[in-house]
This record gives structure tokens, C-alpha cells and sequence, in this order.
């Protein structure tokens, strides 16, 4: 890794998201956001990578706070960038972050994609918004196995178990 950045490779995207992906399946993420902290100007697909990484590891606070980076830097998030910022809220039960996240998703053009909206319907049914989870799960025009399963499921969880 040293050499990595020694040699200036750290703008090498595809290197770095190897080196990404390497430090993370170890559970090295304090690695992981140290080469990150050396690239330049990271893609999405690259921030995506380490938000997903910290989720994963449990610092799911800290994949909020490099969410909120890379939006105040000026990157645009994509459709890939919201179900994992939306996994960290559910992590973190931080409800509020994750109706931000969904007028942001909304706004972007993304709150039709199916994984987007199951993920949000995940985050309102198990942070304990059981109507904000049934009011997505209506709006989808396309349920798969994925969105059934998590409504029934959160319904369930919340004790409705006529209603699953």
C-alpha cells in the first residue's frame, strides 16, 4: 500500500478499488479509508465501494459522514449510491437521514428503481415506520420476491401479523 501511494498509483481507479476491496474483505477499513483519502478525484462507483465497505464493518456512522462528504464535494449519487447509504441508515436506525436520503433519491430521478425502493421500504418497516413501508411497498409498479418478503417481514416485526 505504501508503494501504491509512494509511486503515485493512488489515481489509479481500478488499482484502488482492487486495493478497496482487498482491505475491506479483511476488515481492514482504516486502510481502506486511508488509500481512499489519497485519491484525487474518486468516481461514484470508488465512493459507493467505501460507503459499502464501512457499512459492512459496522461504522455505518461513518459511511453516513463520507455520504455527506461526497455530497458537499460535488459528486452525484447514483442509483447504485442510495441503497447502500439507505443500508448504512437502517444500521444506524437513523430514520431522519434516511427520509433525506429519500427526497435526494426522489429528487435524482431514482425512486422508481426497484432496489431503491425496497430498500427505503426496508428502512421505514424496521425503523418502526410501518406505514412509511407499507406506503412505498404501494407505490411500487413492480414488486419481486425481495419487496414481498421484506413487507411481510417488517409487518411481522411490527406485530401485525394478520396483515403478513
Amino acid at each position: 500500500m505504501q508503494k501504491i501511494i509512494r509511486y503515485g498509483l493512488s489515481n489509479d481507479q481500478l488499482l484502488v478499488r482492487k486495493l478497496l476491496d482487498l482491505c475491506s474483505f479483511y476488515g481492514k477499513t482504516d486502510h481502506a479509508l486511508l488509500v481512499f483519502s489519497q485519491i484525487r478525484c474518486p468516481h461514484v462507483f470508488t465512493w459507493n465501494l467505501m460507503i459499502r465497505a464501512l457499512t459492512i464493518d459496522g461504522s455505518s456512522l461513518q459511511a453516513l459522514l463520507l455520504y455527506n462528504l461526497m455530497i458537499c464535494n460535488g459528486f452525484r449519487p447514483d442509483k447504485f449510491t442510495f441503497p447502500f447509504v439507505i443500508k448504512a441508515c437502517i444500521a444506524s436506525l437513523a430514520i431522519e437521514k434516511g427520509k433525506e436520503v429519500h427526497g435526494l433519491a426522489v429528487k435524482a430521478g431514482f425512486s422508481r428503481d426497484m432496489f431503491v425502493q425496497s430498500t427505503l421500504m426496508d428502512l421505514y418497516l424496521k425503523c418502526g415506520d410501518v406505514d412509511g413501508g407499507r406506503k412505498m411497498f404501494d407505490k411500487m409498479r413492480v414488486r419481486s420476491v425481495v419487496s414481498w418478503t421484506t413487507m411481510i417481514s417488517g409487518l411481522a416485526a411490527s406485530g401485525d401479523l394478520d396483515a403478513a
